[in-house]
């Protein structure tokens, strides 16, 4: 969900002009980045019993 909501600020901050899309587009290849180490983590994670 924080993927998507730091991807949707991005593409808003490029439609308004804030940013540019350069920047956007590291931003968004930042995210990607987290959310592939997150699942990796989650790939070694193991439930004590």
């Amino acid at each position: 969900m924080i993927s998507l909501g730091v991807t949707l600020l991005l593409v808003a901050s490029a439609l308004l002009e804030k940013i540019n899309l350069t920047l956007g587009v590291i931003g968004h290849e930042g995210g990607t980045v987290i959310v592939i180490l997150n699942a990796l983590g989650l790939l070694g994670f193991r439930a004590k019993s």
